[in-house]
């Protein structure tokens, strides 16, 4: 009997310690998954999505869930080998390959965003293994450019232009291929027709962003007759009726539930300062039609930044174009433009804020001057950094290509020319800042 009663409470005990591994077990799969779920929404922003709950549709009473973003925007990617500059032979390494992540080493801290977007000006890699590329005047740049510019921290690959049609639609397709691959996504090239009124909406963090990209140069010359009526979105900024054709997008971004609207437009002369006054114009037509930001380039020189007071619905808000932000990296020295400015940009960066009525706001931006500084050893350029002028700007530097006061004038001239729309970063942290050349 005695037995029987102790092998009874060995089976409880048994029972009892399966249940305790059961809940263990349980208790810790859920926080296992808790974190896998939360780290994959930290590394992918724009695949975190708000959810309306059951209850609330239901109950007829559904709101938006309130969410964050940030999201930072820049100017060209221009890279060269030819005497306008040696940017790609600079990152040149063993076997044809290319690594250009030591050029970014002194912003590779700020660029941190939910969504980051910059323009490509050319093709990459169109026939693979960086075979024939080529820089002026027709642009085939290295592969590894678009994994660095990942690793950086950008999201997004801007290729309404007017250098994405220099090798005709094989060029720019297998450039847009290439841009997928890499895990990147891709804003103005398109396949069809029917492509072209299919809009580009992504959940970043819970807010829908709208993305709108246009061009108004093209190089047309290299472009097939087949695609050349679609293949990107073609404006002229110098009419103003153009606008009307960018707001039939607004319509189909809005339609499509597009919370918050990013216009990229490739435009504006050259190494101009000054937009043009139709430029002004067309971008007062569409922050008032609806698009929230306006992001320009092609210039590759800065212009101004402005803020634009507009309705949204009953509200009076604030909005923002920038009209040229820059060569973010570029080597346009030999130009010797005023001030060196082919060599200055910015990096605009702005919160956004998703109210519980579904409207979205503008709580909070900054920019970032920086400057593509060209090293020297011998009286040759043999290396590149990208560097924020806020850690320069009260350095009298020795420079191969230019006076010792260099950064700090430059530091001036930009933030005279972009006004005070937003305010300057205080990001000063660099690693590496040249003592010399």
């Amino acid at each position: 009997m005695q037995q029987q009663k102790k092998q009874k409470q060995k089976s409880y005990i048994v029972v009892y310690f399966a249940i305790a591994l059961v809940v263990v077990i349980i208790a810790v799969a859920g926080t296992i998954f808790g974190i896998v779920k939360h780290n994959q929404n930290k590394k992918n922003p724009t695949t975190a999505k708000t959810t309306v709950s059951q209850e609330e549709k239901e109950s007829g009473e559904e709101k938006s869930k309130e969410a964050t973003a940030k999201i930072q925007m820049t100017g060209d990617v221009l890279l060269h080998q030819t005497t306008a500059g040696d940017t790609v032979p600079g990152a040149a390494k063993s076997g044809g390959t290319y690594d250009f992540h030591k050029y970014f080493s002194e912003v590779d801290d700020y660029i941190d965003a939910d969504m980051a977007l910059c323009d490509i000006e050319g093709t990459v890699d169109i026939y693979g293994d960086n075979k024939d590329l080529a820089y002026y005047p027709q642009f085939n740049l290295p592969h590894e450019i678009l994994p660095c510019l990942k690793d950086l921290g950008f999201t997004g690959i801007v290729t309404a232009n007017n250098h994405i049609w220099d090798y005709s639609s094989e060029g720019a397709y297998a450039t847009v291929e290439n841009i997928k691959k890499e895990g990147l996504l891709e804003f103005g090239t398109y396949a069809s027709e029917e492509a072209t009124k299919k809009p580009y909406i992504v959940d970043v963090n819970g807010i829908k962003v709208g993305v709108l990209a246009w061009t108004d140069s093209t190089n047309g010359s290299y472009m097939d007759e087949e695609h050349i009526n679609f293949i990107t979105k073609t404006f002229n900024s110098d009419d103003i009726a153009s606008a009307d054709k960018i707001l039939e997008d607004v319509k189909i971004l809005q339609d499509n539930g597009a919370e918050f609207i990013i216009a990229c437009l490739h435009w504006g002369v050259e190494y101009q300062d000054e937009p043009g006054d139709t430029q002004r114009q067309i971008a007062k037509k569409l922050i008032d039609g609806g698009v929230d930001f306006i992001m320009g380039n092609h210039p590759h020189c800065l212009q101004p930044m402005e803020k634009l007071s507009t309705k949204r619905g009953d509200k009076t808000v604030d909005r923002y174009v920038t009209y040229a932000l820059g060569n973010f990296i570029g080597d346009q020295i030999v130009l010797d433009k005023e001030g060196l400015k082919t060599q200055q940009a910015a990096i605009v960066t702005i919160q956004i804020k998703k109210n519980s009525d579904g409207s979205v706001d503008i709580t909070s931006g900054e920019y970032l001057p920086v400057l593509t500084h060209a090293y020297y050893q011998d009286g040759v350029k043999n290396d590149y950094k990208v560097l924020p002028m806020t850690a320069l700007k009260d350095k009298p530097i020795p420079c191969a290509y230019a006076s010792e006061d260099y950064f700090a004038s430059s530091y001036e001239r930009v933030t005279k020319l972009l006004g005070n729309a937003l305010p300057v970063s205080k990001f000063a942290a660099g690693k590496q800042m040249p003592e010399n050349t």
